[in-house]
């Protein structure tokens, strides 16, 4: 896995402060 498919992935279980968390795996994708 990438890098920055992983950190999609915790921001899935842990969204972030803004709750940007479907916006960062779509970007992931």
């Amino acid at each position: 896995k990438t890098l920055l498919r992983m950190k999609a992935e915790i921001n899935l279980m842990v969204p972030n402060p803004k709750g940007d968390v479907v916006s960062v795996t779509a970007q992931a994708d």
